[in-house]
């Protein structure tokens, strides 16, 4: 259950974001390509004069709704947690609800400062913020997963945290960097810069490699590896 509402609310913020029209992009090395596609205006089109966008409000909705119905299922999902006694269903439960504190933080930030002269590195920050949670969770989710029942330590379970945050701040810091120094000139038009995951060249390295990790997860229960180590997915 809780992997599942994990990827919900991952596929839910794993979109790109972007700043206002009507902000001057304050890249290190701008580089204005073509208008991007018309399909693309959803990212950075203002609610009339509201100063608010559409994606952001798309965004911050189903967090919201997604953190009530967590805050709603709290005393049942604490009293099944409770009969469990197992640290890694506990991590999994705080790690979903930071994500979706993350999430609506994010937006309501995003929200407040579109109309600043800086709105567009400050949205792009946000939102390595927020991958860098998700990513955490993401790397944790697989770890403690495939070790179910062999980690049951708080110890050990701080150690997977530490080495999941580690690398998801290494990706973040290389992703930003990439994104703010050298935006992709094929999402940015005279006047915005779309938010485009470090560019698409890091964005298809990145994606193959997450291709692999996740085909290694679903190919592991087909291999004699099954017969040493005890694995949830069999």
């Amino acid at each position: 259950m809780f992997v599942t509402v994990t990827a919900g609310v991952m596929i839910a913020q794993y979109n790109g974001s972007v700043s206002p029209t009507s902000v001057e992009n304050t890249s290190a090395t701008p580089t204005w390509g073509p208008e991007p596609h018309r399909c693309l205006q959803v990212l950075y089109e203002d609610i009339g004069e509201l100063r608010v966008r559409f994606w952001d409000l798309m965004l911050l909705i189903p967090n919201v709704i997604f953190f009530m119905f967590l805050m709603w299922k709290l005393p049942s999902a604490r009293a099944k947690i409770t009969l469990t006694s197992s640290p890694i269903f506990i991590t999994f439960y705080i790690l979903v609800f930071v994500v979706a504190a993350v999430g609506i933080t994010r937006a309501i930030v995003s929200m407040t400062v579109s109309a600043s002269s800086s709105a567009t590195i400050i949205d792009k920050v946000l939102w390595e913020i927020s991958r860098f949670f998700l990513l955490t969770m993401e790397l944790s989710v697989i770890i403690l997963g495939l070790a179910f029942g062999h980690l049951e330590s708080q110890s050990s379970i701080k150690r997977v945290l530490a080495i999941t945050a580690v690398l998801a701040l290494g990706y973040s810091i290389t992703q930003g960097t990439l994104e703010i120094v050298y935006p992709d000139e094929h999402l940015s038009a005279e006047d915005f810069n779309i938010y485009g995951h470090g560019g698409r060249q890091f964005w298809l390295a990145s994606s193959c490699c997450f291709f692999l990790v996740y085909s290694l997860v679903v190919i592991l229960p087909k291999t004699p590896v099954r017969e040493r180590i005890s694995l949830p997915c069999e």
